[in-house]
């Protein structure tokens, strides 16, 4: 079937928003599991090694394939790394960077498959994957998704080799890998608060290294399911920015039970000392440091995307060319 250039350019699709967010009431979310007194909780700070988890994602060129129908595809890279930071130091080289995947897809809606074998491009491979949706914006979705399970494979393997340092995944938990560790997901950009009125109150009254006592998230879904949560200050706000800036919330699983809880909960009040500054990083103190050089570094894994995209071109030409000369014999 033949397979063309979608002329859209893929930087629309690559800002999408593709993972929705969690709709949860103020009654599926408990405050009392830690402590009934609602207050800031300063604990002593022993320093511990780190490991940030991270992926990113692009779209390298949207494509249309046309079986009677039009369904749309995008060819996309994604890799998924973590970067090591020994006990409250920033060893900010090349050499931090203990574990990393990349992959290439070609997806395409509609449930078609329009090549059955990997492809390859200028010495890259690109995975085929179908999915039955037919929605414009579904194959760059199903691109973030699997950019999630590249980050899930990092922290499955790290988990096992590195027990002793604590994971922090940028974003939400994602189930089922995160279940088998103790991984904490870091979440920097807030839908939703979870927390009722009169707790949000604290969050303004956190001081840096601090934080809030453990709620639970009651769980809503197998992609949202139940889990323990609490705030951190990161550092005071800037003059100007809303008292609720400088602020990061943290998730784990429930499965170790409140005690292991409030260790890694502690413990993530030392990601106070890893906020970059406004001028090097506009998303600062949220987007910590080691997470900037982190998706530096994974952005470099995927290579020069001009090039890349003048390789996926000329090999559509080369296929349609082909076709045609096939055509007419």
């Amino acid at each position: 079937m033949p397979i063309y250039l979608d002329p859209w350019s893929p930087d629309f699709v690559s800002s999408l928003q593709a993972e929705q967010p969690e709709e949860v009431s103020s009654s599926d979310v408990r405050i009392d599991v830690e402590s009934p007194a609602w207050e800031a909780i300063k604990p002593d700070l022993t320093p511990v090694d780190f490991i940030f988890v991270d992926g990113v994602r692009r779209v390298e060129s949207r494509v249309i394939v046309q079986d009677g129908k039009i369904f749309y595809g995008v060819f996309g890279s994604a890799a998924a790394g973590g970067i090591w930071m020994k006990k409250a130091q920033l060893n900010l080289t090349q050499n931090s960077l203990i574990k990393s995947f990349v992959q290439r897809y070609l997806i395409t809606g509609g449930g078609i498959l329009p090549f059955e074998n990997q492809i390859a491009i200028k010495n890259l491979f690109f995975l085929p994957v179908s999915i039955p949706d037919e929605n414009h914006d579904s194959p760059a979705q199903k691109l973030q998704q699997l950019m999630r399970d590249l980050e899930g494979k990092v922290i499955q393997e790290l988990s096992e080799k590195e027990s002793d340092s604590l994971l922090i995944a940028d974003g939400p938990l994602h189930f089922p890998w995160a279940k088998n560790s103790s991984a904490l997901g870091y979440i920097k950009s807030f839908h939703q608060w979870y927390l009722p009125a009169p707790q949000l109150q604290l969050l303004e009254a956190l001081n840096p290294a601090e934080r809030t006592p453990i709620f639970l998230i009651s769980g809503q879904s197998s992609q949202f399911p139940s889990r323990f949560s609490w705030f951190v200050r990161l550092s005071k706000p800037n003059p100007g920015d809303s008292p609720l800036s400088g602020l990061a919330r943290l998730e784990s699983v429930c499965d170790f039970g409140i005690e292991k809880a409030k260790s890694l909960a502690d413990s993530s009040c030392l990601l106070s000392f890893y906020g970059a500054s406004r001028e090097r990083d506009p998303r600062s103190p949220q987007n910590l440091l080691p997470i900037g050089i982190l998706e530096s570094q994974l952005k470099h894994l995927l290579g020069d995307s001009g090039i890349l995209k003048r390789a996926i071109h000329s090999w559509i030409s080369d296929i349609l060319h082909l076709k045609k000369n096939e055509d007419h014999e």
